[in-house]
């Protein structure tokens, strides 16, 4: 009998073990996603950062060059 309830405990116990690291995985893929989402809207946030200085710079020397031949 011991033998028995020893088997059945295991035979759980396995089974929560891969509940759990199913459960895991899918938390560290989650993860792995929203990192790589987060990286990709950095970019992109100072893509848009860049162009936006770059234009300024764009527009503060063409406004440099109208006022010196004045």
């Amino acid at each position: 009998m011991t033998s028995t309830l020893r088997d059945i405990a295991e035979t759980r116990f396995a089974a929560i073990t891969r509940r759990e690291e199913a459960a895991l995985s899918g938390a560290a893929a989650e993860l792995d996603s929203i990192r790589e989402k987060t990286a990709r809207l950095k970019a992109l946030r100072l893509a848009k950062e860049a162009q936006a200085t770059a234009d300024r710079i764009a527009k503060f020397k063409q406004h440099r060059r109208d006022t010196a031949g004045s």
